[in-house]
């Protein structure tokens, strides 16, 4: 097998790390989300910590190999597809390992709006079915 073969085959593996961490991490959280003892969910997202590794190993293998493909065939970094590939890489290494996007400048991430959102809505769920039960109560009294 020649350079350039090997490059190929360490590229694609390093791929593959990426989507077989991808559909790890997926199991795992499905699996945890079906268990009910604490214990249980605490070991199933601990073991996601393989699944990242696996995502962020096989990010900087493709990236690394890729760019080292491109020197050793005829194409050029100017061209669109390999363009859009390093945009999308960059993209998704702008972002913290939990998949949010990095903090705003005041320590905060665009999704931590999310638990004080689902307080509101719990809150007014609760709200709602008071005011109803208050009302049914003066409806048959």
């Amino acid at each position: 097998m020649s350079r350039h073969d090997w490059l190929l085959l360490i590229h694609v593996a390093g791929a593959f790390s990426v989507l077989a961490g991808a559909l790890l991490a997926v199991v795992l959280n499905q699996a945890a989300m079906r268990r009910s003892r604490p214990s249980e969910v605490a070991l199933l997202l601990g073991l996601t910590r393989v699944a990242v590794v696996l995502i962020s190993v096989g990010m900087v293998v493709a990236l690394a190999v890729g760019l080292w493909l491109v020197d050793d065939t005829a194409y050029d970094l100017g061209d669109a597809w390999i363009g859009a590939a390093l945009v999308l890489w960059q993209s998704r290494s702008s972002l913290d390992p939990s998949g949010d996007a990095a903090t705003d400048g005041r320590g905060s991430s665009p999704r931590s709006w999310w638990p004080q959102a689902t307080a509101r809505a719990t809150s007014w769920q609760h709200d709602s079915a008071t005011r109803s039960r208050s009302r049914s109560a003066t409806e048959a009294g």
